[in-house]
């Protein structure tokens, strides 16, 4: 007694595990704990037939991505269970890929969440890698969502067949998420079946898992069962075998029964010897198939007439419906011309099969030549057809990318999976795809090239997804695309409108706030061809207060008026004497000519400050 009244004194958490306790040590059946706060709506018998469906999904997903990324695939279903939503969403590590998919004819969403530990190798692999685990910790880019887009075809596709037997679904996806807050399909306390399943692809290892709520599977919850899900298979396995023996097409002869003859006629028989047949009216016209009879030929005499008149009649379970418009009814009385019929009968149809296998041979040509343009030039028919009326048609792919482009594409795929990088810069011209790849980190750039280095196949439609991807966004690059102002030029252009003093007040400041500016400004505000601005008798100066080497350097690449300016202020001695060294130096580096031609600005700024010549503006006067 009292350790009964022990008993039931205990909290419910400890009751359970009290009696699970006591069944246990007797062997008893294991008793699970009910929350009655969160009630199961699944049965256990509807829990092991949604496991039966999916494994078939597991099954032909194992096939098609193997396919698909011409890699190793398995996947199996490791657990079916029910929680709620929000339990569901909170296991979700963020950022995740998320499928959110319609299943009409149902009502609502289902999601199908990816490990990032699959999803990154799968992108590797589309993209001609070898299928390797990058541990990212972020979501996924444009390119990278579109391209998980184009691989939940063929999930969709698995997904509908391994619910055939219950429903004709129409799965449909809707978005691509990575925040597990932005995929709220039903309210948090709702109950889902959740089905994971265990996936291997190449090396890397990790989970997939299909969310199906209640309220969206309840419609179906009558047939979750063993009974009706084996019934309906086998139904179905058996309509498909009658359907397709029902459309086989037999070889069938028509018989006329002879005289007997002996083997010693029959030796004798040849070209031209002539057999006796019975009459009509011995019923002795019949159709085999298959070594046995399936229609006989009855022969009748209307009134009035004398030919007689050939009907069909059954001799087996087969009906003849359809048959009888191979041997219609003959009035001559003649076996060949039943034969004849026969014959016409049987040229037409054969003629109608021809024209039809000729059809899909030219459908099936016309295929291949639509999948050779997708292979080698990335873009159906309609679309080549249709950029060609543009213009923008292009050959290869990312044909349409301009070396003027090039800080615009860097920006874009920076931050880019490291085989889209290398996918990218296997198209682009080599000297765009030598700048972007000076960009990039250290480490970054040798994992990018070595990976165009290994790169293999890619689908295309993997492809094509990323082109587009970057197309938009280079598009939205130029929509955004401001026309520049101010910088150097806006200020040179200010001060060389503005007073003496106000462009020396302004010089002067910035030589003590910013000097690096204050020089930029300075060299820009008078270059070397400047020197055509200057009277005669400052360019004298200037020629005296410079080198002759350096003048002759600074001359060998710069605009004809300034050597025709020049050369006319100068006597034959020192035009002999710039011609020599000009001749001395040549060839002559540009980067020296320029180092040349700025020492020799700075040397007129000098004589300006010294007050020695005057630089005059454009428009103003000595």
């Amino acid at each position: 007694m009292p350790e009964k009244a022990t008993e039931t004194t205990q909290t419910p958490d400890k009751t359970a595990r009290y009696l699970l306790a006591k069944a246990e040590d007797a062997g008893q059946r294991r008793i699970k704990t009910y929350n009655f706060r969160r009630p199961d709506k699944f049965t256990a018998q509807q829990i092991q037939t949604v496991r039966m469906m999916h494994e078939t999904f597991a099954r032909l997903t194992s096939t098609s991505l193997s396919a698909y990324l011409r890699l190793f695939s398995h996947i199996r279903v490791a657990a079916v269970d029910q929680l709620t939503y929000e339990e569901f969403i909170r296991s979700i590590p963020n950022p995740a890929t998320l499928m959110v998919i319609a299943m009409a004819p149902l009502n609502g969403y289902v999601l199908l969440e990816t490990d990032p530990s699959l999803a990154f190798p799968m992108i590797d692999r589309l993209f001609g890698g070898q299928g390797k685990a990058v541990p990212f910790n972020r979501d996924l880019t444009d390119i990278e969502a579109k391209l998980m887009e184009t691989l939940s075809d063929g999930l969709l596709g698995n997904l509908r067949e391994s619910w055939s037997t219950i429903i004709d679904l129409q799965p449909r996806l809707i978005s691509i998420e990575t925040n597990p807050a932005f995929a709220q399909i039903v309210p948090p306390p709702e109950m889902v079946m959740l089905v994971s399943f265990e996936a291997k692809i190449g090396e890397a290892k990790g989970m997939i898992n299909f969310c199906i709520p209640y309220l969206t599977i309840e419609p179906l919850i009558a047939k979750l069962s063993a009974s009706y899900w084996f019934s309906h298979t086998k139904k179905s396995i058996h309509e498909g075998v009658v359907e397709t023996v029902s459309g086989l097409k037999l070889e069938t002869e028509l018989y006329y029964k002879g005289e007997s003859l002996s083997l010693r006629t029959i030796h004798k028989l040849k070209k031209g010897s002539c057999i006796k047949l019975p009459k009509y009216s011995e019923k002795e016209v019949f159709l085999r198939s298959g070594e046995k009879t399936v229609l006989k030929l009855r022969s009748e005499i209307t009134k009035g007439g004398k030919d007689p008149v050939f009907r069909l009649e059954t001799s087996s379970r087969l009906s003849n419906d359809g048959i009888t418009e191979i041997l219609p009814k003959k009035k001559d009385g003649e076996l060949k011309n039943l034969l004849s019929a026969v014959s016409q009968k049987v040229t037409a149809e054969f003629k109608q099969g021809l024209s039809s296998l000729h059809e899909d041979i030219e459908q099936i040509r016309k295929k291949q030549d639509e999948l050779a343009e997708q292979i080698y030039f990335n873009e159906s028919v309609n679309d080549r057809e249709e950029d060609d009326r543009r213009g923008n048609y292009s050959l290869t792919p990312f044909g349409f990318i301009t070396m003027t482009q090039t800080d615009f594409l860097f920006m874009i795929i920076q931050q880019e999976h490291p085989q889209t990088i290398a996918l990218v810069l296997s198209y682009i011209p080599a000297e765009m795809a030598g700048q972007i790849l000076l960009r990039l980190p250290v480490e970054l750039q040798i994992d990018v090239t070595e990976r165009i280095a290994l790169i293999d196949r890619t689908t295309p439609e993997s492809l094509k997804a990323c082109e587009q991807e970057i197309k938009k966004k280079l598009e939205l690059f130029h929509m955004q695309e401001f026309k520049p102002v101010g910088g150097i030029k806006g200020v040179v252009d200010i001060l060389n409108t503005s007073p003496r003093s106000v462009e020396k007040n302004i010089i002067e400041g910035l030589d003590k706030s910013n000097a690096e500016l204050s020089e930029e400004i300075k060299k820009n505000m008078f270059v070397f061809e400047d020197i055509v601005l200057l009277d005669k008798k400052a360019v004298k100066i200037l020629i005296a207060a410079v080198s002759k080497e350096e003048l002759a350097l600074a001359l060998k690449k710069t605009d004809p008026r300034v050597n025709d300016f020049i050369s006319q202020l100068l006597t034959k001695e020192e035009q002999e004497e710039i011609r020599h060294f000009q001749e001395i130096k040549s060839p002559a580096k540009i980067t020296d000519i320029e180092e040349a031609q700025v020492r020799i600005v700075d040397r007129i700024r000098q004589l300006e400050e010294n007050g020695k010549i005057i630089v005059a503006r454009p428009g103003e006067t000595v």
